[in-house]
């Protein structure tokens, strides 16, 4: 198993045996931030192969491999990789997927050797996304990739040929709604921007604010040609609301649309 020695904040990798008692444990030191293992599998050798992300002012992805006994065998940091989710064996290579963290990020595939060099990286489309473990290798050695943009509005799936070059793809295959609201900063104050994703093309949209008491305090027209918005932390009069739980709801012809809560803090 794999995951995050929260000591330390590092990668952890554990190795039990059929009754769940510790054979091995291995920390592999991070770069300071909220580091941690995400996937592991075991290769044709019974050699261990852990992935995972590092955090310092970008994200990386972390891979190691660790022979049955525990030994390291090898472990690299590849940068501008973002956090790896998924790694599947490719003969005697790994096939990672990797999701965008930043917009700076983007979704990738990529092939490491058996000593952790990268063989080949490629962008899987042209926006910041999550990669979220829907991966798989296909009978004719390409690979078919898929997951949901950073904001959670549409479900993308792509397929490329063996060397990660993308044959098919697309790009908005299923809207999603009830999962695409989200703010940022939360907790904020005193203003927050409020993400919804792409909209229908017509002019009834209404962001409402409710507080604690669900009491609806504020209503924001949207133009549905934008995919945010600002709540400047004020009430239908304009003044300025307290510290406290809010709640906000997308509408569209009295329905909802998704909902989400934030966190004034003064």
């Amino acid at each position: 198993m794999t995951g995050k020695n929260y000591e330390n904040y590092d990668v952890l990798a554990i190795k039990t045996d059929s009754y769940g008692d510790s054979l091995w444990t291995r920390t592999f030191a991070g770069l300071g931030g909220n580091d941690k293992g995400n996937c592991v599998l075991e290769d044709n050798e019974s050699n261990i192969i852990i992935a995972g992300e590092l955090h310092y002012r970008a994200i990386d992805t972390f891979i190691a491999k660790i022979d049955n006994s525990g030994n390291i065998l090898f472990e690299q940091i590849l940068s501008d990789l973002a956090a790896c989710y998924t790694i599947q064996l490719d003969q005697n290579n790994l096939i990672g997927y990797s999701w965008g963290g930043s917009p700076n990020q983007k979704t990738r595939l990529f092939k490491v050797d058996d000593i952790g060099e990268i063989v080949w990286n490629e962008q899987l489309n042209h926006w910041p996304s999550v990669g979220d473990k829907s991966f798989d290798v296909l009978d004719n050695e390409g690979f078919i990739c898929a997951g949901e943009e950073y904001l959670g509005v549409n479900i993308f799936l792509s397929k490329t040929d063996s060397a990660g070059q993308i044959t098919d793809s697309e790009e908005n295959l299923y809207p999603i709604h009830d999962n695409s609201l989200s703010n940022y900063p939360n907790p904020f104050n005193p203003s927050t921007t409020i993400y919804f994703g792409k909209l229908e093309n017509y002019n009834d949209y209404k962001l409402q604010i409710y507080n604690s008491k669900g009491q609806l305090i504020k209503k924001i027209s949207i133009d549905c040609n934008k995919q945010s918005t600002i709540w400047d932390g004020t009430n239908q009069f304009n003044k300025k609301v307290g510290s406290g739980i809010y709640y906000y709801q997308l509408i569209s012809k009295k329905n909802s649309l998704g909902t989400g809560k934030m966190l004034m803090l003064k």
